[in-house]
């Protein structure tokens, strides 16, 4: 897989897997009023593993290509 070079707004989800529909849509609806969602893929980094953390401490690094808008 290539991953284009840019910028990303870096995010860090902490609970069930089961919830990041509504960690997306809270992150997608509250981007920083300068920014809107780029061309790319969204990534997400799994920071520990289901087999050896409870659900509740997962923790997931949600990356969105982001592109400043020009005033």
């Amino acid at each position: 897989m290539i991953i284009s070079a840019g910028q990303y707004a870096v995010y860090t989800h902490k609970g069930s897997y089961s919830l990041l529909d509504s960690f997306y849509n809270a992150i997608l609806n509250n981007l920083p009023p300068q920014y809107i969602l780029g061309e790319g893929l969204i990534l997400e980094h799994y920071l520990n593993s289901p087999v050896e953390t409870t659900e509740n401490e997962l923790l997931t690094e949600v990356l969105l290509p982001i592109v400043r808008q020009d005033k």
